[in-house]
């Protein structure tokens, strides 16, 4: 009866530290997922910017410098406008 007791104990501890260790794993996970998440709608939104630059023939050097974004994809972004 006392080891049964004991089992009934430790299982749970067991499960109280499993909850806890799900529970932060949810956590990490949320904050990682609205990382990634902001990330990509802060990309978007230079993107779209860039594009209205370079849709009122702004200098692609300007662009660059104003949205952050590397040369050589404004001109990709560029090209894939004209197309």
């Amino acid at each position: 009866d006392a080891e049964r007791k004991r089992l009934r104990e430790e299982l749970r501890q067991v499960s109280k530290i499993a909850q806890e260790l799900y529970e932060e794993g949810m956590e990490k996970g949320l904050e990682k997922g609205l990382e990634k998440g902001l990330e990509k709608g802060l990309e978007k939104g230079r993107a779209e910017v860039a594009r209205k630059m370079l849709a009122k023939g702004m200098d692609v050097a300007l662009v660059s410098e104003v949205t952050g974004i590397q040369v050589d994809e404004l001109e990709q972004l560029r090209k894939e406008m004209s197309n």
